[in-house]
Order: structure tokens, then sequence, then C-alpha cells
């Protein structure tokens, strides 16, 4: 994420060797015309898959990175708080694919990003949470919210009483409140019988 056309908040995929399957997630703060700080590295295990989905978010002076297996059972995040995280603006984003000096080229693709302002002190516009096409999951019993096949962990924040969430016998009623001017979502329950 820019501040001012330098590198703010970043977070770097990055294999160093070519004689080796490791891959290493760093996540950093600073710019590119002064020292750039590697807060912390996530060593990927060999037992990840190669769709991988980074995220950044940043709540007040709070940024977590998040890393996730698209479809997979894995997932590493880590949070720091720094004075001033919080009073950084941030003016744009970039996605930089390298290689290093005369190696072939890396066979890297992106699919897809997503930018999204929260808490803004004026709001001309509200976007949607959701693009068309999104699958959400809600799993109470494992009490993670999913985002096509990846944990958000920012869903989960938002009021959540998993503990609450049941169906008593008989008749249970459960309802969605969507937007009124947004596409009404294709609902599918699945429940199992528990027994104490």
């Amino acid at each position: 994420m820019e501040n001012d056309g330098k590198s703010g908040i970043a977070a770097i995929l990055r294999d160093s060797l070519d004689t080796s399957a490791n891959r290493t997630f760093e996540c950093v703060v600073g710019t590119l015309s002064d020292t750039v700080h590697p807060l912390k590295s996530y060593a990927i295990p060999s037992s990840w898959k190669t769709f991988v989905e980074a995220k950044i978010t940043r709540k007040g002076n709070t940024i977590t990175w998040q890393l996730d297996e698209i479809n997979g059972k894995h997932s590493w995040h880590w949070s720091t708080t720094m004075a001033e995280l919080g009073a950084m603006e941030i003016t744009g984003v970039t996605i930089w694919p390298q290689k290093y000096s005369n190696n072939a080229d890396l066979d890297i693709e992106l699919t897809d990003t997503k930018f999204t302002w929260e808490n803004e002190t004026t709001v001309t516009d509200i976007p949607n949470l959701f693009a068309d096409g999104d699958v959400v999951t809600i799993d109470t019993q494992n009490k993670k919210i999913l985002v096509n096949g990846v944990e958000d962990r920012g869903l989960q924040e938002i009021g959540n009483h998993w503990d609450d969430f049941y169906l008593t016998p008989g008749n249970n009623t459960i309802t969605v409140d969507g937007s009124s001017w947004a596409t009404q979502p294709t609902i599918t329950v699945n429940y199992q019988e528990a027994y104490v």
C-alpha cells in the first residue's frame, strides 16, 4: 500500500533459491527512499499448495497481515501496532512481480485484487461488501466465516455470538437481511442433529 508514491505497508512473497521449494512471506513497513523494516517473516511449509491469498488490513494503529491457502486448510496471520501507522495516508496500491538478476522469470500469476476503504470520516459512496458471484460460508460449528473459500477474520469480529447460534427442536426461522438495492443472495442451509 503506497504513501505518496512510496511503499508504506507491504507484504512480500518470495522464493530466494532456485534449488529449493521453500517460500517466505514477509510483513514490511517502510518507504522506497528510506530503510525498509521487515517486521516478521513466515516460512511457508511445503504442505501448502501454490494458490494463496495475501491480505493487509489496517484498523487504527494496528496492521494485520494474513496469508491463506485457497480452498485449503492452512492459514497464518500476524498483527503489529505502531503509532505512526494510523496516521499514514494510503494513496494507492502497487503489485510488483519481479525476478532476480539474470535468472529465469518466475511463474507467478495474479488472479485478482480487492481494495476496500473502511472507517472513512466522510462517505460519499458505500461499496458493496461482496461482489457478484462471491460465495460466503458461515460455519457455526468451527466458528469461521469464509469468502470464496478463504477465512475472513474481519467479518467474524462484527458482533458474532457463536455459542448462541443453534437450532431448537421444532420449527426454526432463519432470516438473511440484505440491502433492498442489492441483488438478493441465494441461501443454502446445511445442518445436522447433535446430542448432548
